[in-house]
């Protein structure tokens, strides 16, 4: 038979151990020099920004539009009707299969104007 281990875990002390762990070790000062003061500094430093002002990428904004409203729309579509309807061999006929080629048809076809005006409006 082993000897008993001397150094018995005291469940007193293994509470007392966990509550000190569990203690917040931060007062007020130290959470405001930590999160406000550095927020009140990108705050004050910051410029403005105007969204819709920058055309960094409006050449590459309008060639991805043309081939979404042209052929590459038109091309998803097909593509997206013809999994459907594989689809719809396969496992059945189910409402998702028809919708989803339609959505992605719309979507190409008119999709990009609305969402480009919406972006660009100004209020």
């Amino acid at each position: 038979m082993a000897p008993k281990s001397k150094n018995k875990p005291n469940i007193s002390s293994l509470n007392n151990h966990i509550a000190d762990c569990l203690k917040p070790k931060t007062n007020a000062r130290e959470i405001i020099l930590t999160f406000a003061l550095p927020a009140l500094a990108i705050f004050l430093v910051a410029s403005s920004a105007v969204a819709g002002t920058d055309t960094s990428f409006g050449g590459a904004l309008a060639q991805i539009s043309l081939y979404l409203q042209g052929s590459l729309g038109q091309l998803l579509a097909v593509a997206s009707l013809i999994a459907g309807l594989v689809a719809m061999v396969i496992f059945g006929f189910r409402l998702s299969q028809v919708a989803v080629p339609v959505i992605i048809g719309v979507g190409a076809a008119t999709g990009i104007p609305i969402v480009t005006s919406a972006i660009t409006a100004t209020i």
